[in-house]
Formats: structure tokens, C-alpha cells, sequence
């Protein structure tokens, strides 16, 4: 029942603001207006009368776009990504910045997943044009998840625009969960286009596991544009030594899919021998053989015989005899007798792939 009462105060509050800016169905009706008779002109004027005795319950917009409840239908009714998009949309474009602050007021009461999208939407929107006044709305909403979420959106929108200054206003908030939740938002968001800046952004905060998965992120996403300077940062600007072979290991395997070999000698150098590198290995095997599957079995035919060499000739075979079985069968076959060539083969059977000749040459 809650859910119910506050739908329809919200849903009130948002049809009289979109009904205001049904201007393209006003004119329609003036044009059609001319061409009719007398008696149609005077049942015309009496059917406009009564719209505008219960303009709160209009529900005709023109195309898709429909008012109060209608429009959450209408995004609610989306059940693939693009419609659900192209609803808030539509949606978005109804509403001016002056009718904003009551809107996303409304939109406040209302208890429903359309609400809260269209809410962020509108406040991405709203920060995109005036950073400022989205962000003295947002910063009025008592603590919480709301407030995060509002906060967060805010920031994205100012940056998409101006990412100075959306930087300087989030350094301004309090020292809550607040700031490090809408600085990490950010963080994440800086990283699609500048790596480089959202690492920058990541050392402003206090040292915790999220954080350190923010830099993580943004240094493997530099890493695949610039291998050496990811690394040097790295090396350079990290103090904690757990911390810097996590990097180096991220940066490892995101460069592994261009140049398997970097990466390689990168773990083999920069890494401590254990679990670390181990895992390492295994994931810069599953980038570079499906590129050069032939040089990263070079790499894992030198390793020293461990239970990861055998992981990793498991991961190669598997991933390579999926690609060009030919090819994998021959690399096998030129494996001498050992624990190498029975991890390869096992990898090779559970492919089930057509049986081949393992006869090691003679």
C-alpha cells in the first residue's frame, strides 16, 4: 500500500509537469482545428474543454512518449537494454532544466526501478549543463544509497564536461563514505577514456581494497596502450610491495594478448616465485597462444617441472587444439616422455578432438 500512495503523489506531480510541455499535441489539434465544420468545430471545443478540466490524467504524447505513470510503464515495459534506453530517452527529452528540481523530487516518492533509472539519468543530464546547481541538489539528500547513487551521477556528468572541475568539487565533500564511494564511481568512469587520470584519481584516496582494485583496473586498461610506462608507474609509485606484484601481474596478462613475450619476461623477472606467478603464467598462456600459440609453447616447455608447468601445458593444449588441433598434436608429439607431454595430452583427449598419433619421432 505504501508503494501505491507514493506512485500516484509522484506520478501527479510528474504528468502536470510533462503535460506543460505537450506543445506538439497542442498544435495538431489547432491545425486540424481549420478544417472542420461547424458542428465538428463545436464538438471539437467541447471535447477540448473537458481534456482540460482533467489535464492530470492526459495520456496521449506524440510517438512513444507518454505522461505520468504511462512513461514508467512504458521504461518498466523495456525488457531488452536498447528499448529500455531509448524509453529513458524519450523520457529525458520532456524535461526542461527549470522543471528538474521538482521532477527529480517526485521521482524521489516514487518506490520503483524506473524511477530510480530515470532519476539518474536526469541528474547525468542535469550535471552535463550545470554542474554546480545538480550538484547543490544532490548534496541536500540525506546520507545514504540515494544520496551515493546522486552524488556519483553527478560527478559523471560534470566530468563528461568539464573533469577538472567535477574533480575539484568531489575533493569538497565530507570525509564519509560519501566521497570515497562517489571518487571511486569516478575513478571506474575516467578509466573508458584516460587510464592515466583515473590512476591519479585513485591516489587521492586512503589505501583500501577498493581502491587498490581501482588502480588495478585503470593500470591494466594503460597497459594494453603502454605496456613500459604501466610498468614504470608501477615500479615508481607504489610503495607496498604486495600491492606492486599485483600490479605487475595485472599489467603482465593485459599485455600478453599483444606482445606475449613482455609479458613473459615480465613475470618471470618482476615477480616473486609462488602463487602470484603461477597465476600469471597461466593467464598470459591463455592470451598469447591464441596469437602465437607456437612461441608461448616455447615458453612453457622451459619451465621448471612444477604442478604449474603442468596447469599451464593444460591451459595451452586446450586452448590451442580448440584453434588448429593439427598444429597441437604436432607440438605434442615432439615432447619427449614426461609429466609435460601427459598434461598436454590429457588437455588434448578432453577437447574431444579425433584421435591422433602421439608416436614421439625417432
Amino acid at each position: 500500500m505504501k508503494t501505491s500512495i507514493a506512485l500516484g503523489a509522484g506520478v501527479l506531480v510528474l504528468s502536470a509537469a510533462l503535460v506543460l510541455r505537450n506543445r506538439t499535441s497542442d498544435s495538431a489539434r489547432a491545425s486540424s482545428k481549420d478544417t472542420l465544420s461547424p458542428t465538428e468545430s463545436e464538438q471539437s471545443a467541447k471535447d477540448a474543454g473537458t481534456r482540460r478540466a482533467n489535464s492530470r490524467q492526459v495520456v496521449p504524447k506524440p510517438q512513444t512518449l507518454l505522461v505520468g505513470a504511462d512513461i514508467l510503464s512504458a521504461i518498466e515495459a523495456e525488457a531488452d537494454r536498447d528499448g529500455r534506453s531509448e524509453a529513458l530517452d524519450h523520457a529525458v527529452e520532456w524535461v526542461s532544466n527549470a522543471e528538474l528540481p521538482g521532477m527529480l523530487d517526485s521521482l524521489l516518492r516514487i518506490e520503483s526501478s524506473a524511477a530510480v533509472e530515470l532519476q539518474e539519468v536526469l541528474i547525468r543530464r542535469w550535471a552535463e549543463t550545470d554542474g554546480p546547481a545538480a550538484a547543490a541538489w544532490a548534496r541536500r539528500l540525506e546520507l545514504g544509497p540515494t544520496s551515493h547513487q546522486a552524488l556519483t551521477q553527478v560527478a559523471f556528468g560534470w566530468a563528461a564536461t568539464d573533469l577538472a572541475a567535477a574533480l575539484d568539487w568531489v575533493r569538497t565533500l565530507p570525509e564519509s563514505e560519501s566521497r570515497e564511494v562517489v571518487t571511486l564511481g569516478l575513478g571506474y568512469e575516467i578509466t573508458r577514456t584516460d587510464a592515466v587520470k583515473a590512476l591519479e584519481v585513485a591516489a587521492s584516496l586512503e589505501p583500501t581494497r577498493q581502491r587498490d582494485d581501482l588502480i588495478e583496473h585503470a593500470i591494466s586498461q594503460w597497459a594494453t596502450t603502454d605496456f613500459a610506462a604501466a610498468v614504470q608507474w608501477a615500479d615508481g609509485n607504489i610503495s607496498d610491495p604486495g600491492l606492486r606484484q599485483r600490479l605487475l601481474a595485472a599489467v603482465a596478462v593485459a599485455a600478453a594478448g599483444q606482445d606475449g613475450a613482455a609479458a613473459a619476461t615480465l613475470a618471470a623477472t618482476a615477480l616473486v616465485p609462488g602463487a602470484e606467478q603461477d597465476r600469471t603464467a597461466v593467464a598470459i598462456v591463455q592470451r598469447w597462444v591464441q596469437n602465437q600459440p607456437e612461441q608461448a609453447a616455447a615458453w612453457v616447455a622451459q619451465f621448471p617441472d612444477t604442478p604449474v608447468r603442468e596447469t599451464t601445458a593444460q591451459n595451452l593444449v586446450a586452448f590451442w587444439a580448440a584453434q588448429d588441433g593439427e598444429a597441437a598434436a604436432l607440438w605434442l608429439r615432439s615432447l619427449p616422455a614426461g609429466t609435460l607431454r601427459a598434461a598436454g595430452m590429457t588437455a588434448y583427449a578432453q577437447r574431444q578432438l579425433p584421435a591422433a598419433d602421439f608416436t614421439a619421432p625417432e
